[in-house]
């Protein structure tokens, strides 16, 4: 987990670089925070823990889906 804690502060300090966060950002974070750094902790459900997160390995997922966003938009930049 200390690679998740690494992509954790990472898509925190992204967030608040943002000077508007609009609904899609909002709800990006949010499912990083919510598989990502809430799925190993105690406020998930062991049940769910053991069936989806460790058994699928589905932490890594929102990670990739941000940095798959955050790639897409350094592409696209325009000067």
């Amino acid at each position: 987990s200390p690679t998740f804690v690494i992509a954790g502060a990472g898509a925190a300090i992204w967030f608040a670089a943002l000077e508007r966060p609009s609904r899609g950002e909002w709800a990006l974070f949010g499912f990083v925070v919510v598989c990502t750094i809430l799925a190993s902790s105690d406020a998930m459900p062991r049940a769910i823990q053991r069936a989806v997160f460790d058994k699928y390995h589905f932490k890594t997922v929102p990670c990739i889906v941000l940095w798959v966003v955050l790639q897409v938009r350094l592409w696209r930049r325009t000067k």
